[in-house]
């Protein structure tokens, strides 16, 4: 029943929450912090105390949160919000004038890279392939581009070390087997196919009603900047050849009546 924040020796600029984050996660921990702000105006009383433990860091903890009941949750959440803000508020700058350097926060950084990831490879692939030509970089891991097929898409996608191409092949509200139909039609073909390319990954979860049929490169956004264009070159010469591969098959009656 004790929820706490904490604000590491070595800070990140963010707060942490723990172990909130184990019962409140994403959409549900955002959600609950607006409805906090409807329900309950004001500021509650703090049952706290600031302590600091042995590996050094610097702690707020209230005890009797109450967690469980909604009325307790919602006041968790909206405890959590203030206390956890006026804590690094208060902590960073001595932190700061004592040395200590920030890492770097990674949402920023890394929507950042990869929109500069993006920018570059869109560029370079629209002179050899214009499947791409109208889609403009973002800061998402993926990119894709319709196969012409409702539901198929052609993909890039990238991460700190890895990057690559893949085929997505998704479903539909009205039927939620398609991705898979879609999919065994392909893997029927796959010794042609891999005649031409060898290392792709054929994935057919269960947990999952897409399919992805991926072909990946090595090395990603966290890669030195002067081997960027190798990397690209090899990501965009993938999408060629997946391309190349797989749309005979797309365009087919057989694979759109699977």
């Amino acid at each position: 029943d004790t929820f706490a924040t904490h604000f590491a020796a070595n800070p990140t600029g963010d707060f942490t929450l723990l172990p909130l984050l184990s019962l409140f996660k994403g959409r549900r921990l955002r959600g609950m912090m607006r409805r906090t702000e409807q329900r309950f105006g004001g500021r509650l009383s703090e049952r706290a105390r600031i302590q600091r433990s042995g590996a050094p860091r610097f702690m707020v903890t209230q005890r009797g949160a109450g967690l469980g009941s909604p009325a307790g949750d919602a006041r968790a959440v909206e405890w959590l919000a203030a206390t956890s803000v006026r804590l690094r508020d208060a902590v960073q700058p001595s932190l700061e004038a004592a040395g200590a350097l920030r890492r770097y926060t990674a949402d920023n950084d890394t929507n950042s890279l990869r929109v500069e990831w993006y920018t570059q490879l869109l560029d370079a692939a629209r002179a050899k392939l214009p499947l791409h030509a109208t889609r403009s970089p973002n800061d998402s891991s993926t990119i894709g581009a319709a196969a012409g097929v409702r539901g198929v898409e052609y993909c890039y996608s990238v991460s700190m070390d890895q990057s690559g191409v893949f085929l997505y092949l998704g479903a539909t509200k009205s039927d939620r087997n398609l991705a898979k139909r879609r999919f065994e039609f392909l893997l029927a073909h796959r010794s042609t196919i891999n005649r031409h390319l060898p290392d792709l990954e054929w994935s057919n979860s269960d947990a999952s009603r897409s399919c992805r049929i991926t072909l990946s490169v090595d090395g990603g956004y966290r890669s030195p900047r002067a081997d960027w264009p190798t990397i690209q070159s090899r990501c965009i010469a993938a999408m060629m050849a997946l391309h190349e591969a797989m749309q005979p098959l797309i365009e087919s009656e057989e694979f759109k009546r699977a």
